[in-house]
């Protein structure tokens, strides 16, 4: 039997501050996470998400889904200062091919794509409005595509 673990990874001033298993099961110390200059955490046990980005067939929007955002469009309070994206990697994923950018910035190594995992990534708001843009190539129905997708965060 497979069975699903949903975990919750909590980020304070860019740093894993806690990850909460709510199956019950220790999630094991914090410090354990991967540290970046975008606080990133990982979790192989996540494998579904809230939103896939849209624009492309449901086999290629499964190589990137999103539990943050859930929507092309996303306001964010007055002084934000970061978003974190809460990413999850489809199974058949070419990690080599990922990018991602932030209003053009490239943010790829910020990242840590694997074939079926997920994290969370703080990334940094500069601007009033941000626009992120991820990619990556893998296979779908035995041939080769690319999901892209593009997000607006909106500071009001």
């Amino acid at each position: 039997m497979h069975r699903r673990r949903l975990l919750i990874h909590l980020v304070a001033g860019g740093t894993l501050a806690s990850t909460i298993a709510c199956d019950g099961a220790p999630a094991g110390p914090a410090s354990s996470a991967p540290s970046t200059p975008a606080a990133a955490a990982q979790s192989a046990d996540l494998a579904v998400a809230a939103y896939d980005g849209g624009a492309q067939s449901a086999a290629v929007n499964a190589f990137l889904s999103y539990d943050a955002p859930t929507a092309r469009s996303t306001d964010l309070p007055p002084g934000t200062g970061s978003y974190a994206v809460s990413i999850v990697y489809g199974p058949t994923i070419d990690p080599a091919t990922f990018e991602a950018t932030s209003n053009g910035e490239n943010l790829t190594a910020w990242f840590h794509p694997a074939p079926g995992q997920s994290e969370v990534v703080e990334i940094p708001i500069r601007q009033v409005r941000t626009v992120l843009k991820f990619s990556v190539t893998g296979t779908a129905n035995g041939r080769l595509a690319t999901d892209r997708d593009s997000f607006v965060l909106q500071v009001q």
